[in-house]
């Protein structure tokens, strides 16, 4: 039988990264309003993160493998309210149901099935990892396709979300019965009509990284996907990781990092009884590349730079024969294992390892280079350090400008310019050596200044920007995150902020049925859209 979440132990320790829900707030509670709510903000701000952490007595190891919990702030009329219900997923129906983790997720290595008998325990060691033992935990974002909210991660299985009640509706819905492909991101593009782009790897014997497209669909059911362009994985066993990429009005980036993931490693890991994660190593003597893929004709350009790490792109825009790509990124990609509970916690180490600084910064990459000439600049954009080299075998050579030294992570943008040139984007950011997001930062590119808002003893979720009806001028909205109080964690505040000054329009206060975790990404949806963008 599966358990109620309410049976969960409690978590012991409040930092809100690693905090486990313990109690659903179900239904929507009222906040107590201070300030100005805008009279034209009306719809809801559903946001999806790693929110269950404690299961019985076991733990899980690592920030993304946390079982997914899904948070809604409804505005409507001056009002407010807030709920939460955990994804029920069937990782969770297994977790849940056996009081202890079951399911594998990137950095925990699942326990035996106790329904198993002990022979099919031993034989489960000499077995390849499956389909079937791919995660549903879907905790990374949340995307329409159509009119329906899905819950994503970076497998290529989604949950369908009632974005009413958050409930969890339906099967499983696998991607790859939709378009021929074993993996996608959990941060799509999203166009004007609707239509759906993201990257998906493609294994077996002519691997390849690949960007698909998703119709627009009103009908409810999950559209067919196409595979609109592809790029050749040189090593059948070894691949880069990729958490994210950009798009312009011509062209797909993807940015080839120097975090390779083995399969090899994954394929025996249930042999060495080993997480996912000791599949991904950081090669810091290899070199990153940039893939320029036309979006009509498919052709591709190669760019190199030296070995770098990122999550998130920021924006990308192209301007005078160059294409400005803007990430948020570090020279050391021992990030991602690095964010383990034990790493993280303050209440668990207090002698925490310094966590690598990720930074804004700009690669631009320069089209048509064919006939320039050799040790020069490339770039003839008089807005940037940026620079790209052409050597002697004809490679590119791009080296990157760092537009701010400020720690930047989860960077959103006024979505109506994606792919287009910009001013502003905003992210969280956090002391240097840590991931504690105790900053929201709005970022001027024209000026080079920053705007900050930060309070003592909370801590930020990612800023989503949401533009005003009818502006003018970019930064013309609100700019909406929740905050969470670091002492007392079954409160949670969602702040606005006017996008132009950065100063506290208003607020609304929740006192949640139990506690509540911090959340990863997650988007707005406005009553009055029929397509629902970032």
């Amino acid at each position: 039988m599966v358990r109620s979440i309410t049976q969960l132990r409690k978590a012991k320790m409040s930092y809100p990264w690693t905090r486990t829900l313990d109690v659903e707030t179900a239904a929507p509670v009222d906040g107590v309003i201070k300030g100005i709510i805008p009279a034209w903000l009306e719809g809801s701000l559903v946001r999806n993160g790693s929110g269950i952490y404690q299961i019985g007595e076991t733990r899980f190891n690592h920030l993304f493998d946390g079982l997914s919990v899904i948070h809604k702030f409804s505005i409507k009329g001056g009002r407010v309210t807030y709920m939460n219900k955990a994804l029920k997923s069937e990782a969770y129906k297994k977790d849940i149901g056996a009081n202890r983790i079951v399911v594998s997720e990137y950095g925990t290595k699942g326990f035996p099935d106790p329904c198993l008998t002990f022979f099919g325990r031993f034989m489960n060691r000499f077995s390849i990892p499956n389909a079937g033992e791919v995660t549903d935990n879907c905790s990374v974002n949340l995307c329409y396709h159509g009119d329906a909210l899905y819950a994503m991660t970076e497998t290529k299985l989604l949950r369908r979300v009632d974005a009413e009640s958050l409930e969890t509706l339906g099967e499983i819905v696998d991607v790859g019965k939709y378009v021929a492909v074993h993996h996608t991101t959990a941060h799509p593009h999203v166009s004007q009509d609707g239509t759906v782009y993201n990257m998906a790897n493609i294994h077996g014997s002519n691997p390849s990284y690949n960007f698909v497209e998703f119709g627009p669909s009103s009908s409810g059911g999950f559209p067919k996907g196409r595979i609109v362009a592809s790029i050749p994985i040189d090593n059948k066993f070894k691949r880069s990781y990729f958490h994210s990429f950009g798009i312009t009005e011509n062209y797909f980036i993807f940015a080839e990092i120097s975090l390779i993931f083995d399969a090899l490693k994954f394929l025996a890991s249930n042999f060495t009884q080993t997480a996912i994660s000791n599949a991904f190593k950081w090669n810091p003597n290899s070199t990153s590349k940039f893939h320029l893929v036309h979006r009509r004709t498919g052709n591709r350009s190669v760019f190199l730079a030296e070995p770098f790490f990122t999550f998130h792109h920021i924006n990308a825009y192209e301007e005078e024969d160059h294409v400005v790509v803007d990430l948020c990124g570090s020279s050391d990609g021992r990030i991602m294992n690095m964010l383990t509970l034990k790493n993280i916690d303050p209440n668990v180490n207090e002698a925490r390892p310094n966590i690598p600084a990720v930074k804004p910064r700009r690669y631009v990459l320069p089209i048509n280079s064919e006939s320039k000439k050799v040790d020069e600049n490339l770039v003839s954009l008089k807005n940037t350090t940026a620079s790209a080299i052409k050597n002697q075998k004809g490679e590119i050579f791009c080296y990157f400008e760092e537009l701010f030294d400020v720690i930047s992570e989860l960077p959103r943008i006024n979505y109506s310019l994606n792919g287009k040139s910009y001013r502003y984007f905003y992210s969280i950011s956090s002391p240097e050596g840590t991931i504690d997001p105790n900053k929201v930062i709005k970022f001027d590119l024209q000026k080079k200044e920053v705007q900050t808002f930060s309070e003592e003893g909370k801590s930020v979720s990612e800023p989503v920007f949401v533009v005003r009806p009818n502006s003018v001028d970019e930064d013309d909205g609100v700019v909406l995150f929740s905050i969470l109080d670091d002492e007392h964690p079954q409160k949670v505040s969602l702040v606005l902020l006017d996008g132009k000054s950065f100063k506290e329009l208003g607020r609304a206060d929740f006192d949640a049925n139990g506690t509540v975790p911090n959340d990863f990404h997650g988007l707005f949806i406005a009553k009055k859209d029929q397509v629902h963008l970032y």
